[in-house]
C-alpha cells in the first residue's frame, strides 16, 4: 500500500511537470520568460528515472482562491515538493534553494488573473515573496517559458517556485495568494 502511495504522489507530480512543459498559456502584465531554463527541471525529473519514482511520495497541498477574497471559488493552486526532486535540482542549479511545483488552474466555465509575484510564503514570522527582479526564483514548465497571466477555461499553468534555503519544507509553511491562505505541510 505505502509503495502505491509512492508511485501516486510520484505520478502526479510527474503529470505535473508533463502538462507543464505543454502548456500553451500566456503571460498577463509582468511577463517571466526563462525558455532556456526549464531544461534544467526536466532533468532533474529525468535523472536516475526508475530510483526517483521508487523514492518518497510527493506531497501535494492546495489553495482554493476565491474570485474576491470571499466570493465562490475561481482558481485553484496546487503545490507539490519531493525531497528527491529537490536533491535534483539543488545539484543542477548547484544552489539550497528548494524547489516547489505549482500547478494552476480554474474552475469550470472560469476565467482568472493568476499573477505568481503575488504569493507569499510564511516560516518563523519571516516573509518572503519572489520578486520580478529576482534571480532564478520563477521557472515557468511551459515550452514557451511562461507562467501567469490569464487563465481560461480547461487551461493549466505551471511552473516551479524556489524558496530560499532558509525555508524548512518539513515544517509547516504559510502560503497566501491575495485574500486566500492556507498552512502548507510537505
Amino acid at each position: 500500500m505505502k509503495k502505491q502511495m509512492s508511485l501516486l504522489g510520484t505520478g502526479i507530480l510527474g503529470t505535473l511537470l508533463i502538462l507543464g512543459l505543454s502548456n500553451k498559456g500566456s503571460y498577463g502584465r509582468v511577463p517571466v520568460d526563462v525558455k532556456g531554463l526549464s531544461h534544467y527541471f526536466a532533468d532533474a525529473f529525468s535523472s536516475d528515472r526508475t530510483e526517483f519514482e521508487t523514492a518518497h511520495p510527493s506531497k501535494i497541498n492546495s489553495l482554493f482562491v476565491k474570485d474576491d477574497g470571499s466570493g465562490p471559488t475561481a482558481m485553484i493552486i496546487l503545490v507539490a515538493h519531493n525531497d528527491d526532486l529537490t536533491d535534483n535540482v539543488q545539484r543542477i542549479t548547484n544552489t539550497k534553494q528548494i524547489p516547489l511545483v505549482f500547478s494552476v488552474s480554474t474552475l469550470p466555465f472560469k476565467e482568472a488573473e493568476f499573477e505568481p509575484y503575488h504569493i507569499e510564503f510564511e516560516q518563523n514570522n519571516k516573509i518572503w515573496q519572489p520578486q520580478i527582479e529576482g534571480e532564478y526564483e520563477i521557472f515557468p514548465l511551459s515550452s514557451e517559458g511562461k507562467f501567469g497571466g490569464t487563465i481560461h477555461d480547461g487551461e493549466i499553468h505551471q511552473g516551479v517556485v524556489m524558496l530560499p534555503d532558509w525555508f524548512d519544507v518539513h515544517r509547516p509553511i504559510i502560503i497566501r495568494y491575495f485574500a486566500s491562505q492556507r498552512m502548507l505541510r510537505f
